[in-house]
């Protein structure tokens, strides 16, 4: 009999009744544990509370349902509706109703309690119980089943903790839990994505504490640290603390490596978690141990911010280079600028930081909104891929698709901003008249160059003459002269050369400016007036602040758009500081990277026994030139055996690294191409080229990295190099690249 059946029978006999009842006797009827009679009866307590109902339960006296016949007949109405919700028809559903049942219990809870709670039979619950398993193997904890046993969550703390908050993300509404706190503060009832009956199990998981004394020291915590967490994060530091008191009541406390702890106690932030919990054990019935102080640094040290500034294991400068490289791997991948774009610096600074925490200490994290932004925004989260690999290189780890997909909304509001996503990519017919060939070669390199731009079609001068397309396109390509009265026309080399780029750059960015910061309508100028000359006035008058420049300009503005007026002209010197900055350095960049790869610092093979012998070869190239030690080649193999195969940083590519202190006498690259490839066991496989970068610094070779993540967006590249028959060859290819 189902459970639902079994209630609704268990209660028609109590209300047919007219004096009490033994367990004993209605266990028989039903066929059924007494144990299970003392469950069902629970439940229709439960069920019964809000009506003029009494349900009395007494040793020596039995069972008796009290009350009027229509408040009866009213629980009879409503009986079939409330327990068919309580079915958990979906699996999903049932896997995530076990794990709330199995994080809350210490003991085992045997099969048939499982399936008694979800209403199915045993063999379905052993079905679930795979899905859990699979579920629980992934947050490194493992499922404990025996026959007469019963089941039971077996693992570290540290990750039993994790995996009660993923199972919390996952289960609730928009991926966090700000309306569930909210609610649950004000103790009323809160809507799961989850089914009916699930709020109990919410509850139980957190503990029944009083979450606003929780969120009170975790305010103190923002005002102490000068910092503002974003509502996700702090609602996560409720919800840590809350599961960190829970689990102390229960006598499980965090084991943090002695190493670990020394290294966490030396952060500013160890101070204030103390403080957290100083407060905490004023407020609850616990202690915390130093192990929890620890764990709770690390918290704050992964929190992401709003605003203000957390320590960090790379020094300042460090982290602004490493951002300025992360943009620039975007601006390439997009053939845009986002120079003047302060938001998108500020915010991935205050982001890496947290990021950089979060791997230092391997604190996981949980991106709700990752299948959106991949599906909104597929392009911007491969660019933030690329991107990201420059924070893989640097720490030895592969960054999580929920970490790009934060980098992601970052570039894609920089995107915005510059109205790239909105616009559509610019149409653009070719005409060559060199033939096929040299067509074939400027289309492959305007791909390469502009994301922006669609090739609609590739045709002779004779052919364009009133043709169709050219109510298709937005502009036309040339390589000869062209005189056109219905489209801009932009003559260039069929090369492609550098100042070929440059022209369509700056045709590309003059049609995204749409109006300027002045008045749309154009001013009435009198006879006594004479138009200004606005980058005139800019450019002789450098020194003039940008609220200097709003008054000379007063006169020519809109009341209500000088605000808007002072933020434009603010950007515009941003923009060119940053330009005259990326300028200084251009010249020295180009040599730096020639510095770092040189000829003899490439070899081509065929194959390789194993990627063990493939970081040798490439590392041999830099040990023959005496620029590395022998230890830095074991160095980087030991590395992949401990850390994985992270060094895999795109389809095809490798980078493979040790540290400073490795043995390294100077900052190089080598490059070993396998035109078979080699096995690494990763997804990128098969790898055919690897890099292998000897850092002198954390700084000087971040320019070159940034190339090789162009690089692994160029698939001509590559394939021309696994087609050049001689190293000369390939390192020509490379040195255009590289050099442009």
């Amino acid at each position: 009999m189902k459970k639902s059946t079994r209630l609704f029978e268990l209660y028609k006999y109590l209300v047919d009744q007219k004096g009490p009842v033994s367990i004993q006797v209605l266990s028989e009827i039903l066929d059924v544990s007494s144990r299970t009679i003392r469950y069902d009866l629970n439940e229709i307590e439960d069920l019964i509370q809000k009506y003029e109902l009494k349900l009395t339960k007494k040793p020596n006296f039995g069972v008796l349902l009290e009350g009027e016949a229509e408040e009866q007949f009213k629980v009879f109405a409503e009986f079939n509706d409330f327990y068919n919700s309580r079915h958990f028809r979906s699996a999903k559903m049932r896997k995530y109703l076990i794990l709330y049942r199995l994080f809350q219990k210490k003991e085992p809870i045997l099969i048939f309690e499982l399936a008694d709670l979800l209403d199915v039979s045993s063999t379905t619950v052993s079905k679930d119980l795979d899905q859990v398993e699979n579920w629980l193997t992934k947050k490194n904890l493992a499922l404990i089943r025996r026959r007469n046993y019963g089941v039971q969550i077996e693992g570290a703390e540290i990750d039993i903790r994790h995996a009660m908050k993923s199972l919390l993300n996952e289960s609730y509404e928009t991926g966090n839990m700000i309306e569930l706190l909210n609610k649950s503060n004000k103790k009323v009832d809160f809507k799961s994505r989850l089914e009916h009956g699930y709020d109990e199990e919410i509850k139980n998981l957190l503990g029944e504490l009083n979450l606003e004394e929780i969120e009170s020291v975790v305010k103190m915590a923002e005002k102490e640290l000068g910092i503002r967490f974003t509502d996700s994060a702090f609602t996560g530091l409720i919800v840590h603390v809350a599961f960190a008191i829970s689990r102390l009541l229960a006598e499980q406390d965090i084991k943090i490596d002695p190493e670990r702890l020394k290294m966490i106690k030396k952060k500013n932030e160890f101070e204030i978690a103390r403080k957290i919990g100083d407060l905490l054990e004023e407020k609850f019935p616990v202690e915390i141990p130093k192990d929890e102080i620890g764990f709770i640094t690390i918290h704050l040290l992964g929190a992401k911010m709003r605003e203000g500034k957390a320590s960090s294991e790379l020094k300042e400068d460090e982290l602004e280079y490493l951002v300025k490289e992360m943009i620039r791997v975007v601006e390439k991948y997009f053939s845009t600028s986002f120079a003047g774009d302060q938001k998108l610096y500020s915010g991935l600074l205050v982001h890496l930081q947290a990021i950089v925490n979060r791997i230092i200490f391997n604190l996981p994290i949980q991106n709700p909104l990752l299948e959106d932004i991949k599906e909104k925004y597929g392009e911007v989260f491969e660019a933030s891929k690329l991107a990201a690999r420059l924070i893989q290189s640097e720490f030895y780890v592969e960054i999580s698709e929920d970490e790009v997909g934060y980098l992601t909304i970052h570039f894609g509001a920089a995107l915005e901003r510059i109205n790239f996503q909105k616009r559509k990519k610019a149409k653009v017919a070719i005409v060559c008249s060199s033939g096929v060939g040299t067509t074939n070669l400027l289309e492959v390199r305007l791909k390469n160059e502009f994301k922006a731009i669609e090739i609609v079609d590739s045709l002779s001068s004779l052919d364009l003459e009133d043709n169709e397309i050219l109510k298709e396109i937005d502009f036309v390509i040339s390589t000869i002269p062209l005189s056109l009265e219905a489209k801009d026309v932009i003559e260039v080399n069929p090369f492609l050369e550098e100042n070929d780029i440059e022209k369509i750059k700056d045709y590309l960015q003059q049609r995204k400016m749409e109006y300027g910061i002045f008045n749309e309508e154009k001013q009435k100028v009198s006879s006594e007036q004479k138009p200004v000359d606005y980058e005139s006035l800019l450019a002789e008058n450098t020194g003039l602040e940008p609220e200097e420049i709003i008054e000379l300009l007063r006169p020519f503005l809109d009341k209500e758009r000088i605000p808007a007026a002072l933020e434009k002209i603010r950007d515009y010197f941003a923009a060119e500081k940053m330009k005259r900055e990326a300028g200084t350095g251009l010249k020295d960049r180009k040599k730096d990277l020639l510095k770092l790869f040189k000829r003899d610092q490439i070899k081509i093979i065929e194959r390789a026994a194993d990627w063990k012998e493939a970081i040798k070869e490439a590392g041999s190239l830099l040990l023959a030139k005496d620029l590395i030690e022998p230890r830095y080649i074991k160095r980087m193999i030991e590395i992949v055996e401990d850390k994985g195969p992270y060094i895999a940083i795109a389809p095809e590519i490798c980078l493979a690294h040790a540290g400073i202190e490795d043995g390294v006498k100077e900052s190089a690259i080598s490059l070993l191409v396998i035109k078979k490839g080699i096995k690494l066991g990763h997804q990128f496989d098969p790898i055919k080229f690897i890099f292998v970068l000897a850092p002198i610094d954390k700084k000087s070779h971040m320019p070159a990295l940034t190339d090789i993540m162009e690089f692994a967006n160029n698939r001509k590249l590559m394939d021309d190099l696994l087609a050049a028959e001689s190293e000369g060859a390939a390192y020509k290819l490379l040195q255009n690249n590289f050099n442009k």
